[in-house]
This record gives C-alpha cells, structure tokens and sequence, in this order.
C-alpha cells in the first residue's frame, strides 16, 4: 500500500492553496524567459559580447558598434506599465547620448503576454517623460 493516498494529495492541496502568496513560479518562469531572450541574442549574426545583468537585463554588443540595451519582462496574467518601462530604457538611451559614446544604442523591449503589447515609439518615450 503506499503512502501517497488521495487524502494525502488532498491534504498537500490544501497547503499549496494557503501558502499561494509564496509561490515563485511566475519569478521562475521570468528567469527563465530573460534566458532564452540572452541564447536569442547570442545565436544572432555579428554578435561580438552578450551580458546578463549588467547595465539592464540584457546588453548586446555587435561587431559594428551597435549596443542593445534590453529590458525582458514576463507579465503573463497582468498589464506591463508601459511608461515606467518606457521611461527607464530612455532614460539608458539618453545617458549613453549624455557620455558621448561612440556605440549606436538601440534599446529594446521583450514581453512575454498572452495579449499583444504595442510597441513605443521615441517620440512616446518622451512624452512619458514630460520632453515631448
């Protein structure tokens, strides 16, 4: 006879239920999507460095100079807050402008939703931040 009776598996059911606010998946799975956006990346033509963590979630450095700064978000159930989003990789752009570096800086947004986001153009990025 086993141990692993269906009131055990009931019993087990009613702890998971009671200790929801804990569960890490959606973070896990967040994890796991910023991964496949950096093996994305690194399987990309002309790709000279790619870093996890390091000035965003992922930073792409081609041969020819260019310099993607990429913010990955994992939103499966909720609405990503397209201004905060927004403002924070501009704000990435406009220093790299500010420091006078030579790097062609593209930054870049990944979701992953189960409805389509639109995409922001600059001009909305600086109107999130009051430039526009």
């Amino acid at each position: 006879m086993s141990i692993y009776t269906k009131e055990e598996f009931a019993k087990l059911s009613v702890m998971y239920d009671g200790d929801k606010d804990r569960d890490a998946t959606s973070k896990i799975r967040g994890f796991l999507f910023q991964d496949y956006i950096t093996i994305m990346c690194l399987l990309q033509k002309q790709v000279k460095y790619v870093c996890s963590e390091y000035l965003e979630d992922v930073d792409v450095f081609f041969e020819d100079g260019t310099f993607e700064f990429i913010q990955v978000k994992y939103y499966p159930k909720t609405n990503p807050n397209m201004k905060e989003i927004s403002t924070d990789l501009y704000y990435q752009y406009l220093r790299l402008q500010m420091l006078q570096s030579t790097l062609t800086a593209v930054p870049r947004l990944y979701i992953h939703r189960k409805s389509k986001v639109k995409k922001p153009t600059f001009d909305e990025m600086k109107t999130y931040i009051g430039l526009a």
